[in-house]
């Protein structure tokens, strides 16, 4: 609950806007972590030369909502850091924003046990029209190094595409530990598979970048991080 009322309502859906057809599509997810509007989510998710919008579902937590929204207040956001070998994006909104967040929100990698219970917020499916923000919960089941030497938290449970760019969230302590990336695909080649709809067949098994390099990202853009 504590999670629900905090880290997971800074979750918000990204799409790439079609300025010309006045619409939008679903990207992934991505979550606001500093005051000022910035935003972190996977690189992966879009394209550089993409107009990027970001939607937040605000009003009463508990209350039943449509799948699908057919008109959405969205929020022009810009890239500011971008790693492609780490797969994450630091992002911004161009509005200026009173933003209510706690001021440390992050927990460092080595704090994270292996068998520690996690949460993850995101929006699966948006580029399918579902517009609803999910959350789930897991356990991190092993820490693990992506081909590039990522550090990465492998979690067991089925998580789906769309989720990607959302927060991982340390229950205990309610900090978040990593931003969700993919999924473990045996019939892909390579294994792991970077979220997509993928009918080749799912698994229980997803993955987190650790937050220590979403916060280099934050530095490097001169921000003051805890």
């Amino acid at each position: 609950r504590q999670f629900a009322q905090s880290i997971a309502g800074l979750t918000g859906m990204l799409m790439r806007l079609d300025r010309q057809k006045h619409a939008a599509l679903g990207l992934g997810s991505a979550f606001i972590c500093h005051r000022a509007g910035y935003i972190l989510t996977c690189a992966h998710s879009f394209n550089l030369t993409d107009s990027l919008g970001i939607y937040f579902p605000f009003g009463p937590q508990n209350a039943f909502v449509p799948l699908s929204q057919r008109a959405m207040n969205l929020l022009d956001v810009e890239v500011k850091q971008f790693d492609a070998t780490r797969d994450l994006a630091l992002l911004k909104v161009k509005a200026n924003l009173d933003i209510t967040m706690p001021d440390d929100i992050f927990l460092e990698e080595d704090h994270l046990l292996i068998g520690a219970s996690v949460a993850y917020a995101g929006f699966p499916f948006s580029g399918q029209s579902l517009h609803v923000r999910h959350l789930g919960a897991s356990i991190v089941s092993a820490k693990v190094l992506s081909e590039s030497g990522t550090k990465q938290f492998q979690q067991d449970a089925t998580i789906h595409g769309g989720t990607s760019g959302g927060p991982l969230v340390d229950i205990a302590t309610n900090k978040v530990v990593g931003v969700v990336s993919g999924r473990f695909s045996p019939i892909r080649q390579g294994g792991v598979q970077i979220f997509g709809i993928d009918p080749s067949g799912d698994t229980a098994i997803g993955f987190g970048t650790s937050i220590s390099y979403g916060i280099d990202l934050m530095r490097a853009e001169g921000l003051d991080v805890r």
